[in-house]
């Protein structure tokens, strides 16, 4: 599907179609197998981390790798790699294997180690892999409480920016109420 609208100019909208057209070429070329189980495609889900906070997010794709494995795949546009380091550390995909973890009675019944956290470059077409286990979830629980917690009790001000236009928080905003 391509959304026609949210460009500058007819120039700025036909560079990002011909980016789109050379993306999906290559992931068909590279990183397509038509024999792979796909459970879901822009997954909403909500989390429960503890009795007061609920958490959600979007999983790009869940696939069903076979005997009792999954991968989850976010696609990244930009073209920067990250390191091995970086990966093992990316939060986002400990956040998505804890929705899939937490969730797993009701849908998976999978355990962390048997999910595949993969986040694939469109630009690189490259796709990078790692897992977490149980300890490294139960670890981002605590930093999650932690944020929200950091999040209640903090004070947000307007940086009265170029980005002001499009701030998603705008209408809640005391400088533009």
């Amino acid at each position: 599907n391509w959304i026609e609208v949210g460009y500058v100019n007819k120039k700025h909208k036909q560079e990002f179609y011909k980016k789109g057209e050379e993306y999906l070429l290559g992931f068909l070329k590279n990183g397509y197998n038509p024999k792979t189980k796909i459970v879901a495609l822009e997954s909403k889900f909500k989390l429960k981390i503890d009795e007061s906070l609920l958490v959600g997010g979007t999983i790009d794709r869940l696939d069903d790798l076979g005997s009792g494995q999954y991968e989850i795949i976010d696609y990244k546009t930009g073209e920067n790699l990250p390191t091995e380091k970086d990966l093992k550390e990316n939060f986002q995909l400990t956040f998505y294997s804890l929705a899939v973890s937490e969730i797993k009675e009701k849908v998976l019944n999978v355990d962390p180690e048997n999910v595949v956290l993969s986040l694939y470059y469109l630009e690189k077409e490259t796709k990078l892999s790692t897992s977490r286990t149980d300890d490294q979830l139960e670890d981002a629980k605590i930093k999650i409480i932690k944020k929200a917690d950091e999040i209640s009790k903090s004070e947000f001000k307007c940086s009265k920016s170029i980005f002001c236009n499009t701030c998603e928080y705008r209408m809640l905003c005391s400088t533009f109420s």
